[in-house]
């Protein structure tokens, strides 16, 4: 089953690299225009083969997610296609700066989440206070937004 996973990915990695990528230039005009993938620099076929790509279904069906970076990084340099799943040049740094990029969004995210739990809202006193004053109300009430 996990080889059926595999060959599928491959076969769609292929297809997106004969066929190119389709760009939406105007959403307004809906004018399309395909870009071979050969016309792409480096980083533009890594990124169309890693976003352009479910890349989430097939690790789910059973392909380990380095299988994928294998995929991209071997298509990209130009292998043959029955060679992508081999191991990449330096795999092992790859990995370990993919991962430290991946703390580093994540510890930004906490760090995001733990700010704006720290801001604390007006008490039911100070809103209380503020319905009940003749003047308009004092009170900072967040509603998500940044100051």
């Amino acid at each position: 089953m996990e080889n059926l996973v595999r060959m599928e990915a491959l076969a769609e990695v292929g297809a997106v690299m004969r066929d190119g990528a389709q760009l939406i230039f105007s959403e307004a005009t809906g004018k399309v225009e395909k870009v071979p993938f050969s016309q792409l620099d480096r980083q533009g076929k890594m990124e169309l083969l890693a976003c352009g790509i479910d890349w989430a279904e097939y690790v789910n069906c059973g392909m380990e997610p380095i299988e994928s970076d294998r995929i991209i990084m071997n298509a990209v340099d130009g292998r043959p296609q029955e060679r992508w799943l081999e191991p990449i040049a330096n795999e092992e740094t790859w990995i370990a700066g993919r991962d430290a990029k991946l703390h580093e969004k994540t510890d930004t995210i906490r760090k995001s989440i733990a700010e704006h739990d720290s801001r604390s809202g007006p008490t039911l006193a100070q809103l209380l206070e503020s319905f009940a004053s003749p003047e308009p109300s004092c009170v900072p009430i967040e509603h998500g937004r940044e100051r």
